[in-house]
């Protein structure tokens, strides 16, 4: 199994359409605020650098699914987390389950396997009857275990597996092919422990999934956790780094859940950087005891939305969409990826300031409060112009917005008359650092053929491709033509 077909099928989640319902107005919104507290990791954790203290129990539910059974991921993040001796006090509560096959000799398809790893080793516990990884009564009985049989000063739930955010929730057993929802996720909480938003029963809820750190995900746990880490984008192959996560216990936290935190989202950048996959990655802490604030700015924001569509619904809604769709997205918002329909809130907000003036502002301030820390990377490579013909046509829209200090590498897809063909390659142009006053303009084309096509989309998802326009550009002039059908 290479490298790109692990990075290809793990954290992979195609949700299809999603649907935005309620009165036209409801998106599902990312808990980041763009441009605020971006890190990029580095090989010192941000721990309190104090020793460890009290004890900590790490509850890791391991739904291995197809990442595990076709490209051995869940075997990795063991083997990761194994590398390094935890400190006295931290104990590994593990469940696996939820695969047709695992690629080790202790967790093992048709049954629940169930791990102690702490600083006397990884210690393997009577196997259990196979059950539904997604079943809320398989969660509830981990949760049920993990409460019943080992104190804890601070507790720690990290959830492993596919994410599907605010509608497709996480943990996805490819035996039954169902996939567990928020509202069971609550459920089995809910039957072990009382919701309690000042002591909850968690210190962090974290989701080593994709597309979790959602308004919706963050509501679901309030009560049963202090602070949400999560991903807002799909997450890429190598997933949490797990070894950087026992390096923090043994590096020092103290006595503090937030500098753990701290710790999960810098060791996943890192990770990320090692691997080569951290353009995209995402990862933050959110305090859940902030909701409440950030629940009434956005509902009277709806609000607010609400009257004003009422006074003019036309202009409203064709200002109010066109936002929502140049806001930062996630998951995937293309034909060929699927709709999650997950926006950032913050950058929404921002956006929307003048239209829905006295509460938009009001929510940026709400946001900033309740996430805490964010990682994310600032390294970045732009496709330009693509020179020639390429019978792939245009790249997925996926935007991302644009800082100072941000690293830009500019790319062109080279092309050739060759042996066997058209052939091409993706060629670096330039880079460069972005200044505080960056702009970006258009550049004069060089000489060359260039190409473009039209995609055209029905509301009924019928589609039609135009025929490839080209124009030849050379010395200052431009011939076009139209490829023969």
């Amino acid at each position: 199994m290479t490298g790109s077909e692990i990075c290809t099928l793990r954290r992979w989640s195609r949700l299809g359409r999603v649907l935005a319902v309620a009165s036209c107005l409801c998106l599902f919104l990312m808990l980041l605020d763009c441009g605020k507290g971006e890190c990029t990791a580095s090989g010192d954790l941000p721990g309190t650098g104090e020793p460890t203290t009290g004890k900590w129990v790490v509850e890791l539910y391991m739904c291995g699914t197809d990442l595990e059974s076709k490209a051995g991921a869940g075997t990795s993040d063991l083997v990761e987390l194994t590398q390094l001796q935890p400190p006295d006090g931290v104990t590994f509560v593990i469940q696996t389950g939820g695969a047709r096959e695992w690629h080790n000799n202790q967790a093992k398809a048709g049954e629940i396997d169930r791990f102690i790893f702490d600083k006397d080793g990884l210690r393997q516990l009577a196997p259990l009857p196979d059950a539904d990884m997604a079943g809320t009564d398989t969660f509830a009985d981990f949760l049920r275990f993990a409460q019943d049989n080992f104190e804890a000063d601070h507790r720690i739930l990290i959830v492993w597996n596919h994410g599907g955010g605010t509608v497709g929730g996480a943990c996805y057993d490819e035996r039954t092919g169902k996939m567990m929802r928020l509202n069971q996720m609550q459920d089995a909480l809910a039957s072990v422990y009382e919701q309690n938003r000042d002591e909850p029963p968690f210190d962090i809820v974290g989701f080593d999934c994709c597309l979790m750190a959602t308004y919706g995900v963050a509501n679901n746990f309030e009560g049963y956790g202090r602070y949400l880490v999560a991903s807002q984008e799909v997450e890429p192959g190598n997933g949490w780094y797990y070894t950087g996560i026992v390096k923090g216990f043994q590096a020092g936290v103290g006595n503090d859940p937030l500098a753990l935190a701290k710790v999960m989202c810098d060791s996943y950048m890192e990770g990320c950087e090692a691997a080569g996959t951290a353009d995209q990655a995402t990862l933050s802490v959110t305090d859940l005891r902030k909701l409440p604030q950030l629940r009434d700015a956005y509902e009277n924001m709806g609000v607010e939305a609400m009257a004003a569509a009422s006074q003019a619904p036309k202009p409203f809604f064709s200002r109010y969409a066109r936002e929502a769709e140049q806001t930062t997205n996630f998951g995937g918002n293309t034909r060929d990826t699927g709709f999650t329909n997950m926006i950032d809130m913050g950058d929404f907000a921002k956006r929307t300031a003048d239209l829905l003036p006295d509460t938009a502002s009001k929510v940026q301030q709400a946001l900033a409060n309740a996430v805490l820390y964010d990682a994310a990377s600032n390294s970045y490579r732009i496709l330009g112009a693509r020179e020639g013909l390429n019978e792939e046509g245009a790249a997925d829209r996926n935007l991302v917005k644009l800082k100072p200090g941000d690293t830009v590498t500019t790319q062109q897809y080279m092309m050739h008359d060759g042996k066997a063909g058209y052939e091409g390659r993706m060629a670096d142009i330039d880079t460069f650092q972005l200044s505080e006053n960056f702009q970006i303009r258009d550049t004069k084309l060089k000489d060359g053929t260039y190409a473009y096509v039209f995609d055209f989309i029905t509301p009924t998802d019928d589609t039609a491709m135009s025929a490839m326009a080209f124009y030849e550009i050379k010395q200052g002039e431009v011939t076009t033509y139209v490829a023969k059908q």
